[in-house]
């Protein structure tokens, strides 16, 4: 991967404004880099299209556009479906509330829906339930150390639920197959001691907290990497996830719910990540 400030240099972002960009959530970007090139990626793009209106021209056009879906393709996936032809969840940059916010849409592109609406905040990675019926996604503020937390709401953007509790990052939610569970990726607060992946109920109406959530990885003793992009199995009794040594070593692992029969699958030199499984749980695919 290009080095971020070259990268947004080349797609109409300048050092600075990497740098301003970065420092409203500098303990994400340091700590979970993949989805923070995610949210500077959008970004950068929206201002890189307001740039290419006033002056850039075609020449600019021509040349962000391959920078910007390298980028893009790189990072953890943002849009996820409910079943066959389903609508599409996805995150989109807003500009003018300097947003995240998530959106439906049918397979061919039509009837865009915003379902959020948190201005100066980042709500990301949606995850249908199995039914088709709720959305799990994350969401925070840019400003500050302020706990991400994982949300929950009807399909159509109505009754936000905000599911986690308590200090830290709560993030990546994925849905079990019987809709009773999520996996995520969180710390609880205490990084790098609670950082792994847990599951934990997919309806609280107190919020759920560490006492209420299973355990399933735990990093390796002095790592200082990520459990993240956690995925069922379609038989719900194993989890796929990406374990980040950093944002340039990841690779995919295998366990069972209980946290037995921990397993790597890929080799670090691939730079794995974002695991999803085949409607019938044979194959897995990922990015490298």
């Amino acid at each position: 991967m290009r080095d971020p400030v070259t990268l947004f240099g080349a797609i109409g972002m300048s050092e600075s404004g990497w740098e301003k960009l970065s420092h409203t959530f500098p303990w994400v970007a340091s700590r979970f880099p993949m989805l923070a090139m995610t949210a500077l990626v959008t970004c950068a793009m929206a201002m890189a299209r307001r740039a290419r209106s006033k002056s850039a021209g075609r020449w600019a056009l021509l040349f962000a556009l391959p920078l910007a879906i390298i980028a893009v393709g790189a990072a953890p996936a943002s849009a996820t479906f409910p079943g066959t032809k389903g609508r599409i969840a996805f995150n989109a940059f807003i500009e003018r509330t300097e947003s995240v916010e998530i959106f439906t849409a049918k397979p061919n592109g039509g009837d865009l829906q915003k379902l959020t609406s948190n201005p100066n905040s980042f709500s990301e990675l949606p995850d249908w339930s199995p039914d088709g019926q709720r959305i799990a996604f994350l969401s925070g503020r840019f400003e500050g150390e302020q706990p991400v937390q994982i949300y929950v709401m009807n399909a159509d953007g109505s009754d936000v639920t905000e599911l986690t509790r308590g200090p830290g990052f709560h993030g990546f939610p994925a849905w079990s197959p019987d809709g009773g569970s999520l996996a995520i990726s969180t710390d609880w607060g205490d990084y790098p001691a609670l950082q792994g992946i847990w599951i934990i109920p997919a309806s609280d109406p107190g919020g759920v907290t560490q006492q209420e959530a299973r355990r399933v990885t735990t990093l390796p003793a002095g790592a200082r990497g990520e459990d993240a992009e956690p995925q069922f199995s379609p038989n719900g009794n194993s989890i796929v996830f990406t374990r980040f040594r950093s944002e340039r070593r990841s690779a995919i692992y295998r366990v069972n719910v209980d946290g037995t029969g921990l397993k790597r699958l890929t080799p670090w030199r691939l730079n794995a990540s974002d695991p999803d499984w085949s409607p019938n749980g044979r194959r897995i695919d990922f990015d490298s």
